[in-house]
């Protein structure tokens, strides 16, 4: 390239890169209120915090890029016009499509690296993104239950406490458990206390001094049981359920991942329209 293809692309570069970091931010905005949930109610951390947003930069960016490649080439050629660079390029001999051959390879190299991040980044940014929240929530769903507020974080239960004390310890405990066994059952004790396991992915509630109310499948039979101590395991939505829901749609699966699914389907005689889009 000459100085005059050079210097197109060095504004074209310029304006793009502000164009980019102003839409994406403005993007940003709507996860604001999210973030700040998760710092006050689930105790996130400022890497755990940097970690969303970068996980969450490829969704933006799959909007962003396209859009400041528009606006970096009318934006720059205005400028151009404004301060009378676009005559003296005219000139110099120089043809309009000549002029725009820089703009040329720029949208080459954008659109390249637009669906690198389509194609790798946001399937990678959306898997690591839920998978990162979901932990969170597993792994400290004790920070969110507050005095007299329903809790329906837990799988098939709901949880409602008179009292917590800065350790965690609860005080007049009453919960709903619909059990998938079909048996619901109301409990209710004077202490509970939650304790998580990181590494097994378990969350127990160790009640102290209660009652257990259960119904028969048959609503028939009604029973009470008296406790001193009594453990229960609590559940968020299992992984299995999750990843179904979530944690791998089509938005989140690798093109090798979709085109896989594809023939999967293609197999098995269903339509594959919604994973070829």
């Amino acid at each position: 390239m000459n100085t005059i293809d050079r210097y197109i692309f060095r504004e074209l570069i310029k304006v793009f890169a502000i164009s980019v970091c102003a839409a994406t931010l403005l993007l940003y905005l709507d996860k604001f209120l999210f973030m700040a949930e998760m710092i006050v109610n689930r105790g996130v951390s400022f890497i755990e915090m940097l970690r969303i947003m970068v996980y969450i930069s490829p969704s933006f960016l799959a909007l962003t890029i396209p859009i400041s490649v528009l606006v970096a080439s009318v934006v720059t050629f205005n400028q151009f016009s404004a301060s009378n660079e676009w005559i003296a390029m005219k000139f110099s001999s120089r043809s309009f499509l000549d002029l725009l051959k820089p703009v040329f390879i720029f949208s080459l190299l954008t659109y390249i690296l637009a669906n690198a991040v389509i194609f790798y980044a946001l399937p990678w940014g959306n898997h690591s993104y839920k998978k990162l929240i979901f932990d969170i929530i597993r792994h400290r769903a004790n920070f969110d239950i507050k005095p007299n507020v329903f809790y329906k974080d837990f799988d098939n239960l709901v949880l409602l406490v008179k009292e917590r004390d800065n350790d965690s310890r609860m005080r007049g405990v009453f919960i709903a458990n619909g059990q998938e066994s079909g048996q619901p059952q109301i409990i209710s004790a004077e202490e509970g206390i939650i304790f998580s396991d990181p590494d097994s992915f378990k969350i127990q509630l160790k009640l102290k001094n209660g009652t257990i109310h259960e119904f028969n499948k048959e609503r028939k039979d009604y029973q009470t049981l008296n406790f001193k101590g009594y453990d229960l395991s609590l559940r968020l939505p299992s992984t299995e359920k999750l990843e179904k829901k979530a944690l791998m749609d089509n938005r989140d699966r690798a093109l090798s991942q979709q085109l896989e699914r594809i023939e999967r389907l293609k197999k098995e005689g269903r339509p594959m329209g919604p994973l070829w889009l």
